[in-house]
């Protein structure tokens, strides 16, 4: 391996060695080529594994580093940073792959622009999902809270100078957080990064792969307990922008959308009173507390209800 690079991806790998040659195939395969990747093998169970993928590359700029017990995403992620040797740092999943010019195009804009501290591109989604996120649209579609705390940044794949991990303090490596530590940086990155020193490509050069392992849809079940972690870690950033009651809120009503789509309507119901309670301007959380309300309530009371709501008319 060489002494320095410009780019390091910091990939952590654990349970994901068949993901893992995709992963590192599509880095031998940039048209950028003064990398290096930094595997952290968080105590996997398929270790043996993920040596034999990265030996199967046979390439110097690939490096792997062993944690000797769990250690977590965040944990990993920021071992392998400090592990690394790049002027410029980029997370990948282990399940994702990069299209051949990605390193080329955000290396370039950070060479040519000294203002720029953070780049990426949109997102190409595939496996049990498709579609384009991330693009220069995809800012607009998100309300007040989201829009505000930067939710608009994607979790995996940003390219950064390495100064900004730095005064961040790497990503918070609390165990209660499990995907959603990219959150507590993006938001931590409030007052660090301006928002004008953020740039985003339109092409989909980052490829982000949905499946049932994939943190991001473990994340929504629970998202109401994780938002209140995260709001712990941004207690000061949240309430300087009276933002933080209104987050709690809409975490509850993802996992409210959760619990729609796996049929608990009782959880649910518990779910979007919680959230209402935290915020009760939110138009979304008082509809599901409604509909909950009725879908809940038995046909014969309903019918009473009925009843009496005519008699008093």
């Amino acid at each position: 391996m060489n002494d320095s690079a410009t780019i390091s991806a910091i990939i952590p790998c654990y349970n994901h060695a068949h993901f893992l040659r995709e992963c590192l195939k599509s880095l031998c395969e940039q048209t950028f080529g003064d990398w290096e990747a930094i595997v952290v093998d968080d105590a996997s169970p398929d270790s043996p594994e993920i040596l034999r993928v990265v030996a199967e590359r046979a390439d110097p700029r690939i490096k792997v580093v062993h944690n000797a017990i769990n250690r977590g995403i965040a944990a990993s992620q920021n071992i392998g940073a400090r592990a690394s040797l790049g002027r410029y740092l980029v997370f990948v999943d282990a399940d994702d792959f990069l299209r051949p010019t990605y390193f080329e195009k955000t290396v370039s804009v950070l060479e040519a622009h000294a203002d720029i501290e953070v780049v990426f591109t949109a997102f190409e989604r595939f496996g049990a999902e498709s579609g384009i996120i991330f693009d220069k649209a995809y800012k607009s579609r998100f309300g007040e809270v989201f829009a505000a705390l930067r939710y608009w940044i994607p979790g995996a794949g940003p390219v950064m100078r390495r100064h900004v991990w730095e005064r961040i303090g790497g990503f918070c490596e609390d165990r209660r957080l499990h995907g959603p530590q990219d959150r507590v940086f993006w938001i931590s990155s409030i007052g660090v990064v301006p928002d004008q020193n953020v740039m985003q490509l339109d092409e989909p050069l980052y490829c982000y792969r949905i499946h049932e392992a994939s943190t991001s849809l473990n994340a929504q079940k629970k998202a109401h307990y994780q938002y209140q972690v995260i709001a712990e870690h941004c207690k000061t950033i949240l309430d300087r922008l009276m933002l933080r009651k209104k987050f709690i809120a809409a975490g509850h009503l993802v996992s409210v959308s959760s619990s729609f789509y796996h049929s608990r309507p009782w959880q649910g119901l518990w779910l979007s009173l919680r959230g209402f309670m935290y915020d009760p301007s939110n138009l979304k959380l008082r509809k599901a507390v409604v509909y909950y309300l009725k879908e809940l309530t038995p046909p014969s009371v309903r019918r009473v209800y009925r009843s009496l709501k005519r008699g008093v008319s």
